[in-house]
């Protein structure tokens, strides 16, 4: 009897195990089905086992491979995506959850991702005639073409882009930047301009319409433009030192170092190039509010980071004299009221007397009387003295806009003093006039011999 049932029992065991491997491969997740049912069901890892079996079993089973590809992407492994994708391409064949359109629009966001730039071209390309009438794919071409640096195909498909779909955004503002590379601002404007008509949040629009408002000289509006701009923590610390350009344009310095002071901060956290920048103009802002301790401790920070930026050396060369010359500092840094009676010392000191004292834009103006002889009752000559303290070279526009005030009031002596030196054509143009040029190492050495402490 036992050994009658040791056959049976061996066949009931072998039904047992065929009918579960039946059932197995007719319900389970080994065919094509069950790794998209997976793959819809939220489960990447899963469909990634399932399709991995069926490629062991079937290795030119292009759905497989395709869908691979998808459970990698919700998987966030793009890298082994492009790889089974790429095994679609071999094999050449499109039929069932593999179509040629889904196939290639995925394989063209894989390429692009990986900034394989020629291949997402190609998949774009053939995307264009598989869907002419998709607006997308031409973005995306256009967006390549810009990767390449190829802005006049850039420009191209963005254009071809609009014609199909007028209220693409992004194309209006990729051609918006694409005019101010090339300094064609008022095309540019009407572009970003027209972009922000369709998406008021593209922030990057915002941000070059401010670029192209501020060259047009229209600082005002471009200041709003950055305002709404630096809502984008990426464009936050840009936007900020744009503002203070635009601060330091309408010569509100105060704002402008509030602004580019809050640059500084950001930036210099993360080590952004960014903060050179906002560290050099806010330099500029307080150069122009005389608070040139403060200048030269950011050029000296910028110095730091990079030697050579911009005239930062030659600025703190320019203001090494502060830290070793007490009178200097206070004739660039005091108030106007101080500065005209530093100004009113060095005339005198120069053997003049000063009848008339008033304030230039950047300096003072003194009328001063001058003796022509020691002896008495010998007629004085006046003499029409400027002071400026101007960071720049002094250029032969300002000298010859004294001569002419000396016409206009009938002064025929001029003297020019100045805490930077004269450019050469401005030394050349006073060779031939009766005025006397004063530059900064000259005035230290009046100052240090004849003003007062």
């Amino acid at each position: 009897m036992a050994a009658f049932m040791v056959p049976i029992f061996i066949v009931g065991a072998a039904v047992v195990l065929f009918t579960v491997f039946y059932l197995r491969g007719a319900f389970g997740p080994r065919r094509v089905e069950g790794i998209d049912r997976l793959l819809t069901q939220g489960k990447p890892a899963a469909a990634i086992q399932a399709a991995k079996r069926l490629l062991s079993r079937d290795p030119k089973n292009v759905d497989a491979h395709f869908l691979l590809g998808k459970a990698y992407m919700a998987d966030e492994k793009p890298e082994l995506a492009l790889m089974e994708l790429r095994a679609v391409n071999q094999i050449g064949h499109f039929d069932g959850y593999c179509t040629e359109r889904a196939f290639r629009k995925i394989a063209a966001e894989l390429y692009s991702r990986f900034n394989q730039v020629e291949e997402a071209l190609k998949e774009y390309v053939l995307l264009t005639k598989l869907e002419p009438s998709e607006a997308g794919h031409l973005y995306r071409i256009g967006d390549l073409f810009e990767r390449k640096a190829n802005a006049k195909q850039a420009f191209v498909y963005f254009a071809k882009t609009l014609k199909l779909d007028g209220r693409h955004s992004m194309a209006r503002y990729r051609l918006g930047v694409l005019y101010y590379r090339a300094k064609k601002l008022m095309e540019s404007r009407d572009q970003l301009t027209a972009a922000l008509k369709i998406d008021q949040e593209n922030h990057h629009a915002h941000y070059y319409l401010g670029k192209v408002l501020k060259e047009l000289g229209d600082s005002s509006s471009a200041l709003r433009c950055f305002e709404k701009a630096q809502k984008l923590p990426d464009l936050r610390v840009r936007s900020l030192v744009e503002r203070g350009g635009c601060y330091m344009k309408l010569q509100d310095y105060e704002r402008g170092i509030s602004e580019l002071s809050r640059a500084v901060k950001l930036s210099d956290a993360d080590g952004a190039p960014e903060n050179l920048y906002a560290r050099y103009f806010l330099a500029v802002c307080y150069e122009k509010r005389r608070m040139l301790d403060k200048a030269v401790e950011q050029w000296e920070a910028i110095a730091a980071r990079k030697p050579g930026f911009r005239d930062v050396s030659q600025k703190l060369e320019e203001y090494q004299a502060l830290r070793h010359d007490d009178r200097l500092k206070d004739y660039l840094t005091a108030d106007q009221e101080a500065f005209q009676r530093i100004c009113v010392s060095v005339v005198e000191s120069l053997g003049m007397s000063a009848r008339d004292v008033s304030s230039l834009s950047e300096g003072c103006q003194i009328i001063a009387l001058e003796t022509e002889s020691r002896w008495r009752n010998v007629r004085q000559r006046p003499r029409l003295c400027w002071f400026t303290r101007i960071a720049e070279p002094v250029n032969e526009t300002t000298v010859r806009k004294l001569t002419e005030r000396m016409k206009r009031q009938n002064i025929n002596l001029g003297m020019l003093a100045a805490s930077s030196p004269f450019t050469r054509t401005a030394a050349a143009f006073a060779e031939s006039r009766p005025v006397r040029l004063v530059d900064k190492e000259s005035l230290q050495e009046i100052m240090k011999q004849g003003a007062p402490e």
